[in-house]
Parts: C-alpha cells; sequence; structure tokens
C-alpha cells in the first residue's frame, strides 16, 4: 500500500510554505504470498505482517537511509496527492512511482529492486518559477503552483510522459487577475520523463503550447520552425492566462491519444453583484474541459462549429495549414485552431473523465459538472485493447 504523508497549507502569497508535516511517502505492507500447501505452486495472501513499514522517502536535513527510511532535504513541500504506479519494464509489477506536491514539483520513485534499499527518488519536473510575460510583453517569474491530482502516463519513443495540470484545490476561489501583482498563472502540462536527463526540468525545457501555432496559418518554414521546437523540447505546457484564476483541479485522463483535462474559473465580483461573495451558494464559477492532441497540444475535436472568426481572432471557416484541416465521419471538413481545444461545461468544480466504450464500438467521455454530467462523442477510430483494470 502506498501514500503520501499528505498535509494542506497556503501562504499569503499563494505560495505552499515549507511546512513540516505531510513531507513524504511510505509504502506500507499489506500482505505476503506464501504457498497455499508445503512444495504447492498456488499462493495465498498471509495478511500477519499487515501493517508493517517497508520504505518510506521524506524531509531530513541531509541524505541518510535508516530502517527502511530515506531522507533528503530536497523533499520540501507536503504530497496532497494520490500516487500514480507504472510497470515500466512490462514484468508484471509495478517499479515506477510517480506524484506531484504543494511545491509544483512532479517526483519518480524507482521501486523495482526487490531490495528496498535500492530504492530512490528522483525530483523529475518542477513548475515554479514559471516564465510569464505581462500585458505590456514584459517577462516575470510566478511561484505558487501547485500539484493536488496524481499524473496520467504514456510511453513514446522510451519516454514516460506525465500528463497533469496545477492549481490550487484548497482555494479554488481565488480568481485575481493573472499577472505579477495578480494570482499565480496555472498550467496544463506534458512532461516527458527521460531516464538520460540527470537534472529536474523545469519551463524552460518545455515547449510553450498557448496559442496553438501549430494550428495557425503560419508559411511552411515557420510551422516547421515549431515542430523542431516542439521535438527538441522535454515535453509541453498551456499557460491559462486567458480566464482570471482559471485552474486544473482534476486528474487529466489519456484516451486514443487525446489528452483531457478539466479546469475551474471562480465567478469574480466583477461578474457578480457586489454585495456577494463569491464563495456564496450559487455562485458556480465556470468549468470547462480541453481535449489536446496528446503529443502536440494541438486542438483534436470540431468543439467550435460556427463559420467566421472565433474568440482567439482566427478563421473557422477556411484554413491554409493542413494541421488545421480535418474532416467528420460523414466526410464533412472542418477547421480546428486553438479555440477548438476547449469547450464550455457549464458551472461547478467539474471531475475528471469517465470513459465508455459502446458494444457498436462507438466512444463518449462522461463528466460531471455541478448537478449534470455533459457526455462528450469521441472519433472512433484507434483501436482499444485492454491490458489490466484497475480501481481506485
Amino acid at each position: 500500500m502506498l501514500r503520501g504523508d499528505s498535509f494542506i497549507a497556503k501562504s499569503d502569497d499563494g505560495a505552499a510554505p515549507q511546512h513540516p508535516r505531510g513531507r513524504g511517502i511510505y509504502a506500507i505492507q499489506v500482505a505476503d504470498l506464501v504457498p497455499t500447501a508445503v512444495g504447492a505452486t498456488t499462493l495465498k495472501p498471509d495478511f500477519s505482517g499487515t501493517g508493517n513499514l517497508v520504505w518510506g522517502y521524506v524531509y531530513g536535513a541531509s541524505d541518510n537511509y535508516s530502517n527502511g527510511v530515506r531522507t533528503s532535504p530536497a523533499m520540501t513541500y507536503s504530497i496532497a496527492s494520490d500516487i500514480a504506479a507504472m510497470d515500466f519494464n512490462a514484468d508484471g509489477l509495478n517499479d515506477r512511482l510517480y506524484v506531484g506536491d504543494l511545491g509544483g514539483n512532479l517526483w519518480r520513485f524507482n521501486v523495482g529492486s526487490f531490495d528496498v534499499a535500492n530504492w530512490s527518488a528522483k525530483k523529475v519536473f518542477s513548475a515554479n518559477p514559471g516564465n510569464d510575460v505581462d500585458s505590456n510583453g514584459t517577462s516575470f517569474q510566478t511561484e505558487g503552483r501547485k500539484i493536488f491530482y496524481k499524473p496520467d502516463m504514456t510511453v513514446h519513443n522510451g519516454a514516460v510522459i506525465l500528463y497533469f495540470g496545477s492549481g490550487d484545490r484548497a482555494h479554488p476561489m481565488n480568481y485575481l487577475n493573472p499577472g505579477p501583482d495578480g494570482a499565480v498563472i496555472d498550467r496544463l502540462y506534458a512532461v516527458k520523463d527521460i531516464d538520460s536527463v540527470s537534472g529536474t526540468i523545469t519551463e524552460d525545457d518545455l515547449y510553450d503550447a498557448t496559442e496553438n501555432k501549430l494550428q495557425q496559418d503560419l508559411t511552411p518554414a515557420q510551422i516547421q520552425a515549431e515542430r523542431d521546437a516542439l521535438a527538441a523540447a522535454k515535453g509541453w505546457y498551456i499557460r491559462l492566462d486567458v480566464n482570471a484564476g482559471e485552474k486544473a483541479l482534476a486528474p487529466v485522463s489519456i484516451f486514443n491519444k487525446v489528452a483531457f483535462y478539466s479546469t475551474y474559473q471562480p465567478d469574480s465580483l466583477a461578474n457578480i453583484d457586489a454585495a456577494n461573495n463569491p464563495c456564496d451558494p450559487g455562485n458556480l464559477g465556470f468549468s470547462r474541459l480541453y481535449a489536446l492532441d496528446a503529443e502536440t497540444g494541438e486542438a483534436v475535436l470540431n468543439f467550435v462549429t460556427g463559420t467566421g472568426t472565433d474568440a482567439f481572432g482566427e478563421d473557422q471557416a477556411t484554413a491554409d495549414n493542413k494541421r488545421s484541416q480535418g474532416k467528420d465521419e460523414e466526410g464533412t471538413p472542418y477547421i480546428l485552431r486553438r479555440a477548438d481545444r476547449e469547450v464550455s461545461l457549464g458551472g461547478g468544480i467539474p471531475s475528471g473523465m469517465v470513459f465508455v466504450i459502446g458494444a457498436d464500438g462507438s466512444v463518449s467521455a462522461i463528466i460531471a459538472a455541478n448537478i449534470s454530467f455533459p457526455v462528450i462523442s469521441l472519433p472512433g477510430d484507434g483501436t482499444v485493447f485492454p491490458v489490466f483494470w484497475t480501481q481506485w
């Protein structure tokens, strides 16, 4: 059994403080598998050792290992997330664990050895500080991104790609306009965990997919330059800098090469009666779903069905860029732009996704928002190979 030593706290500036509680993870024994009888090859669980500590990785003033617990001064922030487990080498045993902390760091724990003394940890990615630009085009660094949910994972060309969003679940009503003196600008992330990379990845190592330039009407040379930059990067990210206070407050789901992120934007005082509080009942805010190409962050579903100019000033009627040209299952052409990456779900904090595959092969996704359950129809292309089932 795996658990994070969770504790939720907040400092005045939005950055998670270095609180002494909750900084670590533990592996706790549930059972041993023992032969059902002397000489038998079949096994049964033996619960006599239930509750024993197997291994831990926690904060400490220095690197040390004693009695199954490893301490490190790098484990600075609390963990409030479930832990994602992966069988990277496909031998039937989980050998990697991934979890984020409230300092915006994403960790990998290598647990493939049968000797727990050889288990180790690596800080794969750090979201803070991030690189942002204010309305005047001036760059500044922001702090305060937090990770409350475990990542979803895929493997591509030998690298594990980790999908997650940042957002303060403990304070979802923060709604100040983004900027140097406002709220933190949260992100949607896709980060590559590459064994050959020794240090911690930061936003400087990622491709900024916020403007979705790959589907703009740029010249072929400009499109190729963007593709080269993406290929050289260790992942991509999207800044949630259009809607004040927008943040990711649910796990990400990957299905058929599409990454699904849900976000929440609280009401601001400018959107409600000035005498009310945005925390009062009825001020539900706005929920959205982002459907993104898992490799590039591009739009993949035709959420904007009209023609003309969309909310980002882009043409939804015609496109010179083949990457933005698509056809539905009936062969009807459509255009994919930045605005097609998201769709409104209504109000309230949305949930993660639940995917439903019908007997006829049709695929849909259900997501909870407020008291409704919007259903998103998904393309039926691709083949689904069931591998195993896990439930939390």
